[in-house]
């Protein structure tokens, strides 16, 4: 599964680079992940991701290979369910494009592949779910972006670790998939018993 996103951080492509490669800052920046280790550009760590009631925990590992010239980021990562024998791989890239001189358009693309129970949901919510969370990564990257305090500035709060709850996201289309079959079935008993009535008159 391919899924496309992109976001605008108010900030010079120069300010946004150096961060987008350290793993120790980028990493906690988005919701629900940490790390464990960091061995040069290779890495270990933890994801957790909320869809309502379900948690999704993952172990994994993982590594970046950043192309300074192009500004273009590749991350492979690839890891498995903490409890449950689900897995996830993911192939993250990040292009950087300045639209103005405090503005960069981050543009990302995953090639996703997932088992387990997340792989039941469809496309649709899926790419739902990476909106959310790319959404949240860009207002930590902005938060830490602007963490550095000078003489005149106080520093932003660090952001939050903890679990994006994506409940909305993923719960609404299977709701708005399951009033037609409901509907459907509804109109399937009233049909019923209009022909069992008939049968019996």
């Amino acid at each position: 599964m391919q899924l496309s996103n992109d976001f605008t951080i108010a900030a010079s492509a120069d300010e946004v680079w150096p961060v987008l490669t350290d793993l120790s800052r980028v990493v906690p920046c988005f919701p629900g992940a940490s790390l464990d280790s960091v061995d040069g550009q290779a890495f270990t760590g933890r994801m957790t991701i909320k869809l309502g009631p379900m948690r999704l925990s993952y172990k994994g590992d993982g590594k970046i290979a950043p192309d300074e010239g192009a500004r273009t980021i590749i991350m492979e990562a690839g890891g498995g369910e903490v409890r449950g024998g689900g897995s996830a791989e993911a192939t993250i890239t990040a292009a950087l494009t300045p639209v103005a001189d405090d503005r960069v358009r981050v543009r990302v693309t995953t090639d996703l592949d997932l088992s387990g129970k997340p792989a039941q949901f469809g496309r649709g919510i899926m790419v739902d779910v990476a909106s959310r969370l790319l959404d949240a990564f860009a207002t930590n990257l902005e938060r830490e972006l602007e963490s550095v305090p000078s003489l005149t500035e106080t520093p932003a709060p660090a952001a939050s670790t903890e679990p994006l709850d994506l409940g909305a996201a993923g719960l609404l289309p299977l709701v708005k998939r399951a009033v037609p079959v409901l509907v459907g079935m509804l109109a399937l008993g009233l049909v019923v018993r209009c022909l069992v009535r008939r049968a019996r008159g």
